[in-house]
């Protein structure tokens, strides 16, 4: 499409030595597993149920899964930077939570991001696409922003591809287990989404921290 064109064209405008930021997700290496195989369902056609209009007809022609897209751009970014010369950093997300672009009829996923803004302050970062789980909004943008621009006398080499996580999950046959702890309570006082105080994003000596461990 006109966006996907758009982004290979500034992939070509791209010097040799330059570093691209490119956000994918986990799952795309993992995609014929569980539970990645329902986010990479296709698109399907809108239905008339009443007065309301429902996604459960067929695939959209020509639609191809999230995870399968995100694949496609990692793969096209990967042979521009062989023919080019330039490096790459793949940044992985999980599923996106946290204060974003949802509508305010959407009460119950408001509520649920307001949840994870306040309750999931940390992060977890680990090298390549090994892991499942949920990433606040605001500090998978802070990562971002770090790495298009790192911290003031930081010598550290970006990595090549990492994940970037708020909550670390595994599905097994029971469901969904969260593996890593919410904030602890102490942290979390005093902020209230629903007054308009939000805990900050996480900061450049955290994430250049968290960059060094992996």
């Amino acid at each position: 499409g006109a966006r996907a064109a758009v982004a290979v064209k500034s992939l070509r405008a791209a010097r040799s030595g330059a570093h691209v930021i490119a956000l994918s997700r986990v799952g795309v290496n993992r995609r014929q597993e569980r539970p990645f195989v329902d986010q990479n369902v296709k698109q399907k056609t809108m239905v008339s149920v009443g007065q309301m209009q429902l996604p459960i007809g067929g695939d959209v022609p020509g639609s191809v899964g999230l995870l399968d897209a995100f694949a496609q751009a990692e793969e096209t970014i990967a042979a521009e930077a062989r023919e080019r010369g330039f490096t790459c950093t793949v940044v992985r997300s999980g599923q996106l939570r946290g204060n974003g672009p949802l509508l305010l009829a959407d009460l119950s996923a408001r509520m649920v991001d307001n949840l994870y803004d306040v309750k999931f302050q940390d992060l977890y970062v680990k090298r390549g696409d090994v892991s499942e789980g949920y990433t606040k909004r605001l500090n998978l943008a802070a990562v971002m922003r770090y790495l298009v621009e790192p911290k003031s006398g930081s010598s550290a080499a970006l990595p090549e591809d990492i994940e970037v996580l708020s909550v670390v999950t595994k599905t097994n046959f029971f469901g969904e287990q969260t593996l890593t702890q919410p904030t602890d309570r102490e942290r979390r006082k005093g902020y209230d989404m629903a007054k308009g105080r939000a805990p900050p994003a996480v900061d450049a000596d955290t994430i250049e921290r968290l960059l060094a461990e992996i």
